[in-house]
């Protein structure tokens, strides 16, 4: 917790939070990206690595999975976590690039935990469009947020943005056990 806290105070916007996300957010995030059926799943921001450990339990062996990373103390930690995970120390803007180096045409899964609601309009849409070149069909692009940005108008744009470049999108319930308490979207390419 530590780290998360001391990475926060240096990088705000790319660090989403002060404390690792709860185990019961980890299970949403891990049930509405499918993971079972899974043959590709990339993760953005995995930052500490909670998430990539549950990732790397939850898909079949044979599943090509990777993760980008911006923050290179997070990519440290998360390497030293998850041995078995490939983790870059990159920007998510750069999917494509490692997505033709593993021989990857679409993903299946796209777990991110970018802080989209704070980010730029702009670069909200980069990502997204981004995302969705990179989806199969059916393809999953799963996110979460906090309670305290639902109003926010970072939030609203993101919400927007998912309806203009996603064919369905689903939300979760608020996780409350966890800090600060958040909610999922899921957003589905058809």
């Amino acid at each position: 917790m530590a780290k998360h806290i001391i990475e926060f105070i240096k990088h705000p916007i790319n660090t989403a939070t002060v404390a690792p996300d709860s185990t019961e957010l980890t299970r949403i995030v891990i049930e509405m990206a499918d993971l079972a059926k899974a043959k590709t799943v990339v993760e953005l921001g995995p930052g500490s690595g909670g998430f990539t450990e549950q990732i790397i339990k939850s898909i079949p062996p044979q599943t090509k999975f990777f993760s980008l990373e911006i923050n290179r103390k997070f990519v440290k930690h998360t390497k030293k976590r998850c041995p078995a995970a490939t983790v870059y120390h990159d920007d998510a803007l750069n999917l494509k690039e490692y997505m033709k180096k593993h021989k990857i045409q679409h993903c299946d899964s796209i777990i991110s935990g970018l802080p989209l609601t704070v980010l730029s309009e702009d670069l909200q849409e980069q990502i997204l469009k981004l995302v969705k070149e990179s989806l199969s069909p059916g393809g999953r692009f799963v996110t979460y947020t906090y309670v305290h940005r639902k109003k926010s108008k970072g939030n609203a744009r993101l919400k927007r943005l998912f309806h203009d470049h996603f064919d369905r999108l689903e939300v979760s319930r608020i996780v409350w056990k966890n800090l600060p308490p958040a909610y999922v979207y899921c957003a589905i390419k058809e």
